[in-house]
């Protein structure tokens, strides 16, 4: 049998069920946007947190490539300085054999003399 859809019964049921199922749309719609509008904040909040660690980040390397120029520096200094020391223990080498070549001949001569 199927229901009289004359009836004030069926019409009133009908209604009702559609206003429930759009309430209900609605309510499902609101917490659909809620819902993205947290994901929005939270990816909103990533992005800061990530911006914030990629500065200090930077930070972070400009100090260190400071400290790496700053050791350049003063390894090109030790460099020059190792350079000049050798360059002086040369010299100094050069004086110690010219002076024991010459107390040699000092020796020999006064040898010679006293003999």
């Amino acid at each position: 049998m199927r229901p009289n859809t004359n009836s004030k019964a069926f019409n009133n049921g009908f209604r009702q069920n559609s206003s429930n199922s759009n309430v209900g749309l609605m309510i499902d719609q609101q917490n659909s946007l809620n819902y993205s509008h947290r994901l929005a904040e939270e990816s909103l909040q990533i992005g800061e947190d990530v911006l914030e660690s990629f500065k200090r980040q930077n930070d972070s390397l400009k100090r260190i490539q400071n400290k790496v120029n700053y050791t350049i520096g003063d390894l090109g200094l030790s460099q020059g300085i190792i350079k000049l020391i050798g360059s002086r223990d040369q010299q100094d080498r050069r004086i110690i054999i010219f002076l024991t070549i010459l107390l040699f001949v000092f020796i020999g001569t006064l040898y010679y003399v006293f003999k």
